[in-house]
């Protein structure tokens, strides 16, 4: 079923289809018939079943065939309803049937093959000159190319038209010639190249595009009109050579040509629409049957194609295609042949302007319009006002090709992809989307409905785009499909496109391919069924030829100046003036002029003054002019002028207003680490200082007389001022400083982790950040004491402090009471009835010790680690605990009147204080008592000691005295407070004899001038050896503090005078008081004193003025004790002479003012002028500056001179300067310059400008300093100039130091020869040699020297193309070729050796196989002979080989469709066999397969059930397939065998005995089915059988057990007789050996009947054993090897069956 739209198939379905259709004897190769699926899929891969040369029907194979341009609009229609489609080597295949230009239908060759149509083309591949771009001389190809008179366009031309494009840059008389000029332009109907032997049509005003011979054709076995009428004519067809008004008249003009007599034996005209219409004159080529012709005219998408064709009509006459202009390789024989109809083309010369940027603007254009295969030559080059030219192409000239539209979609082929034949459900095409018009295209697969028209192929809601190439350019490959294809040899993994749902990876895993591509546009599975009917590789390369390029100059916009009028800060003044516009390159400038620079220039009101020229001012880059881009270069006021670019010249002009001069000062941020508890620095070694600068800056202003304003800004231009004396700041920043971890030293974490970045700006001034670190602490206790001396931190030298070990930190205080009599004795008055009594309290305390000084701190009272108190008094734990009352023992008990006391009270005690001692004493009347005395410190409240008192009686003195020990503890420091004891006096009270002294801690303050200073470290109480000692804030210099003035001086540079500094020593002064018993500071008192200084007198410094003729007077106060104060230096003016406008002159001397040496703030009065040469001063008068530090302008007048200098502008050097004579100004000025320059010249110089005028040059207020520029002329060397250069000769004749030619002008560096070789390969020592073409200088280029230094500055790129002729492959027979012919190659300087290979591949052979496909054994297997004339072919009609015993299902010759693959022919067979086999029950061979003939026909009976044969070890269990009737197929009888059991003998509990015999069961030799009865039993040794009797088994597949019963008594051996002599034993079978079995009767042995169960067998042992030796099978041990071995070599034969199997299916 074909769509409605499908005018193809329906075309194809009413044609004439009695035509018969070849293969063979095709120049350009084979093409393919597609039988079928032509994929055979392995390992990822697809490879089309095609032969050499051809690409089927868009299938990847090995095509070789380059692709032709014919009819680039065509559209590819394949039958939607074939199985298979071909695609010939078109780059735009078939666009009908019958009318394609280049289809050749074929037919198929196996009568049940499905026929196909193939596709046949000529390689219509064509070089022609590219225009490229070259760096030739561009005045000589210009010159060579334009004429001054306007050439006519030849009459071939369709249209001719040149015009303007750039309108905005160009106007008609800005180009010459005019565009209107041929310049040069020509298309001609050149018919030159038509072959020998034939003619073009003579009809004036024709032109012949195509000749069709009529034979003879060159393959044995076909034929042509020629040949068959012994004729020599050929068709011609022609058409109008010229168009009109600008269309081309389609008819086609066809003549019949006798080529013997050029005469024209029949003619007709044909339109679009002539279909299988007659050709005249020429015989029916059978009954009704004739040559006929078919004109059509496609369009698609509205593309056109054109084509005629002309078809035999008959299968075996052959025409050929021997010309066809549009593809001059193209020479292709079929029985049917088309030539494309030539369409128009327009040949389009371009003129470019490429500016800096790269940007093309076309200026200009000159188009040609002619029939494709036309000659041209392009427009020549034309000057345009404004641009030069630059670049011309290498050719213009050449054969006009195919115009190409960006966006044209051309179909290159088209099928069905899924349903049936019948009825199809989805059609894919291959399309091209062209993307450049030389052909580049992207290649798209579009999926539609079966019904879909292709006039729709651009409607996305129909045709679906399932995959889309990368840009290919024509002949280029895609890398992005998703299958692998071989092209002309070539293998390209990504280089084809197939939808396949079947094909795996080498693991087997389906590939899927194409079917995600076609559910993303939509498509279902179900729309895919049937996708194996149609599969199809599609060759992904972009077959177009290569479209018509455009021929290109290039011109670059000329260059210009601009005059840019700036400040000296490039501040524009106003806007630029440009000068030299529309100027050559290389032209010089000069803008030094009055028109260009003038000496003044007054812009709003201001006015400025020429400074100089600056050009460091500009910037390169890029500006925009008329459009284009072009690049600035800044420049000097004269110069040489480029293309594409603009010199910028700077002319520097400054306002007399006012300007500044920059102060700076630098401000610093010291960070400094600190110890937060002493309040000194952080050791550095741990932490060190950290100082940050920035500078800042300020201006300070001058109006025009020098004369100082103050600090602050002026406007841009100068004009005014604003007073700010703050400072400013450019971008910089304190960078952020993180503070170091000293926690291993002891210290805490700093206050501040890191100090922040800060952002400096005028405001910012000096500042000190301190970071402080605190100290760590610790306690120490009693039960964790320390170790003084010992390390407290992991880092540091800090140990622990005295006070802090278990004896410093826990107190005991005891009482003891002492029970006596009045004689002292003791007594046991204590209540536990001893004489005395003790109580005891301890007391402890922590210390807190600092880490970082290994000090106590103090002490912690309540556990939380902190220091609560810093008295070691007040940290006791308890601070104070009670002693309870102890009473005394009843003096009655005791035997005494009295005891003094009752009871010793409760008393209160503290830690540090003394032990207590009380006395009791008992007495007889008179009373005796005793008491205490008690020293206590005041000032901590602690007891410092307690004495007991002598017992005495009431009223006696206390033998006691206090003055000693308060001596002793004021010599530690303490002072007396109270006494209320009286030494001498003192009497005992019956109560009330407890005494207390009280003392203080003594303090002394130390001033820093006492008389007798004291020394930190000495004791501070001389009597007492354990005295503390000073502390260092006793030491004096802690005590006093200095003063000091420093004045700085700045801003005289290295005379800058140093600091002076003044110093008051102990200008402050404080006190210290100390605790004479501790030692600890008490106090410290406020620092007293002041200090004013006297002033100092500025010193003088030459040439530098100051701000203060005297500094100083300043006043220190213990919180500013170092005062400072700067002294500013600046530079003194100058004396300046300047020109009469204020110019300074340059190279004057500027005298500074001398500083007054009485007053440095002021400079000396009454300076004389410089003397200047050359000026005389206006006003010889001594100067006296109103400002020290402001330039005095001098005016002079001048007296002028001037210079000449020579530079090489190549290299940038100057050659030589000459001092001018001077003169005054507007004299002329008395010098020449020709002598030089010719000299120069000589050296190979050549003149650039020259801004001296010999003769005429005079003298102006400035600029006399000239300059001639010249170049290294360069000189360009061609291999074939009519004078050699030799290396090694002078460049320059007249130079008598010229450098030589250098080595790289020899004209064998200029050449280069190229070779073309073709290999080949594939058939082994039949291989033909490599065959070699050279063309000798086939590429040439140039080399330019620079004339002055002889070095080489430029080599040209190689130029020329060499195409060489082709090569008939050699015919070796038993292989086929690639290609017919090889060569034709084009060379280039790129790659000279140019090579190609022809490959050889093994013929294939006829191979006859079964009705199942399978190769018949033994059969023979002929190879293809080679076809003699062909080379890639092999001989058709060969006959197929006999096959014994088979019958072919067709008995045709075969002319095999792929020269290397073989041909599978079927054979029927007509006689069958039988075959018997011997298996187990597992189906293993036990015995050799047994042929029984294989001449039996279908329907004979067969009966092989007597056939069974008696097999050693095993008995027949089964027949299978014995008896029965043949059919169509050999049959196979099977004979099914069973392993034969043994006899076991057992143990009373049935166990096999161990080591015991165990004979298996003998065959009967003459039943299969059985073994021999009545078996002997085997001895046991040790053992005595139970039953004897010999054994008959009842199934003689299973075994049998014997039981047995241990012998117990031995018995006594018998007298051994005399041994016989033994018998010589027959030689035994080597082990391993099989031995040669019996061949079976043909008829089956009767077999003996079974002995009966139990019975013994009527024959003796010696006659069975006789027997058993006649029989095949000698003895179970050697049949059982026997067998094991038939079975090995069974397993062996049937591996290596197996093995031949998979070899004959991988050659299958």
């Amino acid at each position: 079923m074909y769509s409605k739209n499908n005018k193809y198939m329906q075309e194809q379905k009413s044609a004439n289809h009695a035509q018969r259709f070849g293969l063979r004897k095709l120049s350009i190769g084979t093409v393919s018939v597609l039988l079928g699926t032509l994929m055979f899929f392995g390992n990822g891969q697809v490879s089309a079943d095609t032969t050499n040369g051809t690409d089927t029907s868009a299938e990847a194979t090995n095509v070789n065939s380059t692709a032709n341009d014919t009819s680039a609009s065509a559209v590819a229609l394949s039958s939607t309803g074939s199985a298979a489609a071909s695609d010939a080597n078109s780059s735009a295949a078939v666009s009908s049937a019958a009318a394609s230009a280049q289809t050749a239908t074929v037919a198929a060759t196996s009568a049940n093959s499905q026929s196909a149509a193939a596709t046949s083309t000529a390689d219509s591949s064509q070089t022609a000159s590219a225009a490229s771009t070259a760096t030739n001389d561009v005045s000589s190809a210009s010159s060579a190319a334009t004429t001054a008179d306007s050439q006519a366009v030849s009459d071939d031309a369709l249209t001719s038209k040149g015009e303007i494009v750039a309108k905005d840059k160009l106007s008609d008389s800005d180009a010459n010639p005019g565009m209107s000029n041929a310049n040069g332009a020509t298309i001609t109907a050149d018919q030159s190249q038509i072959p020998s032997g034939y003619a073009a049509d003579p009809t004036e005003g024709r032109y012949t595009f195509g000749i069709l011979s009529l034979g003879p054709v060159t393959a044995s076995d076909l034929t042509s009109y020629n040949q068959k009428y012994n004729t020599n004519y050929y068709i011609r067809v022609s058409v109008a050579k010229n168009g009109s008004n600008g269309v081309y008249d389609d008819t086609v003009y066809i003549q019949l040509v006798d080529a013997d007599t050029n005469t024209v034996l029949w003619e007709t005209t044909s339109v679009p629409g002539d279909t299988n219409k007659k050709v005249g004159y020429l015989k029916n080529t059978s009954d009704n049957t004739y040559y006929t012709y078919s004109y059509t005219e496609t369009v698609v998408n509205g593309v056109a194609s054109k084509g005629i064709n002309f078809t035999s009509n008959l299968g075996n006459m052959y025409s050929i295609n021997v010309y066809e202009p549009s593809n001059p390789t193209k020479n292709a024989q079929a029985t049917s042949i088309g030539f494309d109809y030539p369409i128009a083309s327009t040949l389009e010369t371009r003129y470019i302007a490429k500016d800096a940027a790269g940007n093309d603007v076309i200026l200009a254009t000159y188009d040609e319009t002619g029939r494709i295969g036309y000659q041209y030559t392009a427009s020549g080059v034309r000057n345009f006002v404004g641009f030069d030219l630059t670049n011309i192409p290498s050719s213009i000239s050449g054969t006009l090709k195919r115009n190409y539209k960006v966006g044209d979609v051309y179909i290159t082929g088209q099928r069905n992809l899924s349903g049936t034949k019948e009825n199809p459900v989805l059609q894919i095409a291959r399309v091209q989307v062209i993307t450049d018009t030389d052909g580049t295209s992207r290649i798209q697969m579009r999926v539609a409905k079966a019904d879909a028209s292709l006039s729709d192929i651009n409607d996305s809601s129909i045709w679906k785009t399932i995959f889309t190439s990368e840009e290919l350019k024509p002949g280029e490959m895609s890398s992005i499909g998703n299958n692998s294809t071989t092209y002309n040899g070539v293998f390209y993994s990504n280089g084809a496109f197939t939808v396949n749902l079947s094909m795996t990876d080498k693991e087997g895993n389906k590939l899927n391919l194409g079917l995600n591509e076609l559910k993303k546009a939509g498509f279902t599975e179900d729309q895919l069924t049937g996708w194996n009917n149609f599969t199809m590789n599609w060759l992904l390369l972009n077959r177009l030829t290569l479209g018509q390029k455009t021929i290109d100059y290039y011109y670059a916009p000329q260059g210009q100046v601009r005059i840019n009028y700036v400040t000296s800060d490039g501040t524009v003044i106003q806007n630029p003036t440009t000068a030299y516009e529309n100027s050559g390159n290389n032209t010089s400038y000069d803008v030094t002029g009055s028109n260009y620079r003038p000496e003044t220039i007054t812009v709003n009101g201001k006015t400025y003054r020429y400074v100089k020229a600056d050009k460091s001012l500009g910037t390169a880059g890029t500006t925009t002019v008329k459009g284009f881009t072009y690049t600035t270069t800044p420049s000097d006021a004269t110069g040489t002028i480029n293309s594409n670019n603009v010199n910028d010249v700077y002319f520097v002009y400054e306002q007399v207003t006012y300007h500044t001069e920059a102060e700076t000062k630098d401000v610093t941020r010291t960070i400094e680490y600190y110890d937060s508890v002493t309040g000194e620095p952080i050791p550095s070694d741990l932490e060190s200082t950290v100082t940050q600068t920035a500078t800042l800056k300020r201006n300070k202003i001058y109006d025009d007389q020098n004369n100082f304003i103050g600090y602050g800004t002026i406007s841009a231009d100068g004009s005014s001022y604003t007073i700010d004396d703050s400072w400013k700041a450019d971008a910089q920043t304190w960078t952020q400083q993180d503070s170091a971890d000293l926690s291993d030293y002891g210290y805490t974490a700093p206050d501040r982790a890191s100090v922040a970045a800060v952002t400096v700006d005028g405001n910012t001034t000096n500042v000190t950040e301190k970071v402080y670190y605190g100290h760590q602490t610790m306690p120490v206790t009693p039960t964790n004491p320390g170790t003084p001396g010992e390390p407290i931190n992991p880092k540091g030298d800090v140990t622990y402090p005295d006070g802090v070990a278990k004896d410093d930190l826990t107190d005991t205080v005891k009482r003891t009471i002492n029970y006596v009599d009045a004689n002292g004795n003791p007594v046991n008055g204590s209540p536990d009835g001893t004489r005395s009594y003790e109580q005891t309290v301890t007391f402890e305390r922590t210390a807190i010790v600092d880490k970082v000084t290994g000090k106590i701190l103090g002490y912690d009272t309540n556990n939380d680690g902190k220091v609560d108190t810093d008295s070691a008094d007040r940290a006791w734990t308890p601070l104070s605990a009670e002693l309870s009352e102890v009473k005394s023992a009843d003096p009655k008990t005791l035997g005494f009147d009295n005891v003094d006391k009752s009871a010793i009270s409760t008393v209160t005690v503290v830690p540090g204080q003394a032990d207590l001692t009380e006395t009791v004493v008992y007495s007889n009347n008179p009373v005796v008592v005793s008491g205490t005395i008690t020293y206590i410190d005041d000032t901590t409240g602690v007891t410092l000691d307690q004495d007991s008192l002598p017992s005495g009686e009431v009223g006696s003195k206390i033998n006691y005295t206090t003055a000693g020990k308060i001596a002793n503890y004021e010599d530690q420091g303490y002072e007396l407070v109270s006494n209320d004891f009286t030494d001498g006096s003192q009497v005992y009270e019956k109560t009330g004899n407890d005494f207390v002294v009280h003392l203080k801690h003594k303090t002394q303050t130390i001033t820093p001038n006492d008389p007798n200073p004291v020394t930190p470290g000495d004791p501070i109480n001389p009597n007492d050896p354990n005295s503390p000692v000073y502390p260092t804030e006793a030491d004096r210099n802690n005590l006093v503090k200095d003063a000091s003035q420093t004045i700085h001086y700045v801003g005289a540079g290295d005379m800058t005078p140093a600091d002076n500094t003044l110093t008051q020593k102990d200008a402050f002064t404080r006190t210290v008081t100390i605790d004479k018993v501790t030692g600890k500071v008490l106090s410290t008192s406020d620092w007293e004193g002041t200090k004013t200084f006297d002033t100092v007198d500025t010193p003088f410094v030459d040439g530098y003025h100051a701000d203060k003729k005297t500094a100083g007077g300043l006043t220190a106060t213990p919180d500013n004790p170092d005062v400072e104060e700067t002294v500013t230096y600046a530079p003194n003016g100058k004396i300046v002479p300047v020109d009469p406008n204020g110019t300074p002159i340059p190279g004057a001397d500027t005298p500074t003012y001398p500083t007054d040496p009485n007053d440095p703030t002021k400079v000396v009065p009454n300076e004389p002028i410089p003397d200047v040469p050359g000026y005389t001063p206006v006003d010889p008068s001594p100067v006296t500056p109103a400002d020290p530090g402001k330039d005095t302008p001098v005016p002079y007048v001048q007296v002028v001179t001037g210079t000449i200098k020579y530079v090489d502008d190549t290299t940038g050097k100057t050659l030589s300067s000459s001092d001018l004579p001077s003169g005054a100004v507007g004299s002329t000025i008395k010098y020449t310059t020709a002598d030089k320059i010719k000299a120069y010249e000589d050296q190979g110089y050549e003149l650039v400008s020259n801004n001296f005028a010999d003769g005429t040059q005079t003298y102006a207020k400035e600029g006399n300093d000239f300059v001639v520029h010249l170049k290294h002329k360069a000189q360009t060397i061609t291999p074939n100039d009519p004078t050699p250069v030799t290396p090694g000769q002078p460049i320059n004749p007249n130079d008598p130091d010229s450098p030589v030619y250098p080595t790289d002008a020899d004209r064998n560096n200029l050449v280069k020869d190229a070779t073309q070789t073709i290999h080949y390969v594939g058939a082994g020592d039949k291989t033909p040699t490599d065959k070699v073409q050279t063309q000798k200088d086939a590429f040439t280029r140039t080399v330019t020297i620079d004339k002055v230094t002889g070095e080489v500055i430029s080599m040209s790129d190689w130029e020329g193309t060499k195409t060489f002729g082709t090569e008939d492959t050699p015919v070796i027979d038993g292989y086929h070729a690639d290609k017919k012919t090889a060569g034709g190659l084009t060379a280039t300087p790129d790659n000279p050796d140019v090579e190609e290979t022809v490959t050889y591949s093994p013929n294939g052979k006829i191979v006859p196989v079964d009705p199942n496909g399978t190769p018949i054994p033994g059969a023979d297997t002929p190879t293809y002979p080679t076809d003699p004339n062909d080379p890639t072919k092999v001989v058709p009609d060969e006959p197929i080989p006999d096959v014994p015993g088979y019958t072919p299902v067709d008995p045709s010759p075969v002319t095999p469709a792929d020269p290397g693959k073989d041909t599978p022919v079927p054979y029927t067979q007509n006689q069958y066999g039988l075959t018997e086999k011997f298996v187990d029950e597992d189906g293993n061979e036990l015995s050799p397969s047994v042929d029984k003939g294989s001449s039996y026909k279908s329907g004979d009976g067969f009966d092989v059930t007597g056939d069974a044969k008696v097999i050693n070890g095993y008995v027949l269990v089964k027949q299978d397939n014995t008896k029965g009737t043949f059919g169509n197929g050999d049959e196979t009888a099977t004979f099914i065998y069973k392993k034969i059991g043994k006899i076991i003998p057992v143990d009373e509990n049935g166990t096999p005995i161990p080591g015991a015999d165990t004979p298996i069961y003998q065959n009967d030799p003459n039943d299969p089915t059985k073994v021999i009865p009545n078996e002997p039993i085997p001895e046991v040794p040790g053992y005595t059988p139970v039953d004897p009797s010999p054994i008959t088994p009842a199934d003689p597949t299973e075994d049998t057990p014997v039981p047995y019963t241990k012998k117990e008594t031995p018995t006594t051996p018998d007298t051994p007789s005399t041994p016989t002599t033994p018998t010589t034993p027959s030689t035994p079978t080597t082990p391993g050996e099989a031995t040669t079995p019996v061949t079976p009767a043909e008829q089956p042995q009767t077999p003996a009947a079974p002995a009966g169960q139990g019975q013994a067998t009527p024959t003796s042992a010696k006659t069975e054993a006789a027997k058993a030796a006649t029989l095949p099978q000698t003895g179970n041990d050697k049949n059982e090897a026997t067998a094991a071995m038939g079975l090995g070599f069974a397993g062996i034969a049937s591996m290596l069956a197996l093995f031949g199997t998979r070899k004959k299916r991988r050659e299958d």
